[in-house]
């Protein structure tokens, strides 16, 4: 739109839609903040022919508050003007305006942070369970039936590998689970070579989940060890006591 006053002033308008690319550092992903900068410059006019400025500085740009982003608020907004040089032909003007966006946290923490805590303390309830009770450490996968286990426990073999099997059981679940939040979480971001916050938090809840595990296994094998030396010192008191008589 052009429009000339009596005064000898033209107004100029003009409306550009701009889809911009902004540069993102996500080391502190989901708790980052993000600034990003939108260049404004004249491609045919030369410092000598165009100036630009901003009118009333910061003033001269004005937001809907009934916009907002999906992911971001936008925090604070600044403009400012610089000269940019090209060796071929001059000097020109280039306004800037740079904005400082914060991320919303809410979403992740319902999608991520919450439901990785829970597999963590999920992943410690066997810590509160009788070592021997083999079955009732399998809260969190899909036990043997009580049936076959009281008929596999007839024989010494079947009895140990049933406890393998139940052992499995209820590690696999929550490192599956743990395993596809990770992967979710990544499937959504952009791929970077360097590790993010969110990052730091799941694979250290996955350590924990993973060595609630291995905590089982060992006390399910040193309790083996226990059992079995106890039962070579019955047999030999139980022997000596025969050939007493």
């Amino acid at each position: 739109m052009l429009r000339v006053q009596p005064d000898g002033k033209v107004l100029y308008s003009l409306r550009v839609t701009v889809t911009a690319m902004c540069n993102m550092d996500f080391s502190r992903f989901p708790l980052d903040t993000q600034t990003c900068s939108l260049e404004i410059e004249s491609y045919a006019y030369t410092e000598d022919d165009l100036m630009l400025y901003w009118k009333n500085g910061n003033d001269s740009l004005k937001t809907d508050e009934r916009i907002s982003l999906s992911q971001f608020l936008i925090q604070e907004f600044h403009t400012t003007t610089k000269l940019a040089f090209y060796s071929s032909t001059g000097w020109y003007n280039r306004l800037y305006i740079n904005f400082t966006l914060r991320r919303h946290i809410f979403f992740f923490l319902l999608q991520t942070y919450f439901p990785a805590t829970l597999m963590v303390m999920l992943s410690w309830v066997s810590f509160w369970i009788d070592r021997r009770a083999v079955p009732a450490r399998v809260p969190l996968g899909s036990p043997v039936p009580q049936e076959e286990y009281f008929q596999i426990s007839r024989l010494q073999w079947e009895s140990q590998y049933l406890k393998m099997n139940n052992f499995y059981a209820s590690g696999i679940t929550t490192v599956l689970t743990m395993s596809t939040i990770i992967t979710g979480v990544n499937a959504s971001m952009p791929r970077v070579s360097y590790i993010k916050a969110v990052d730091i938090y799941l694979w250290v809840s996955f350590v924990f989940v993973f060595l609630s595990v291995l905590e089982y296994a060992a006390v399910n094998y040193l309790t083996t060890v226990q059992e079995r030396k106890e039962r070579k010192l019955r047999d030999k008191v139980r022997s000596m006591s025969v050939d007493a008589e």
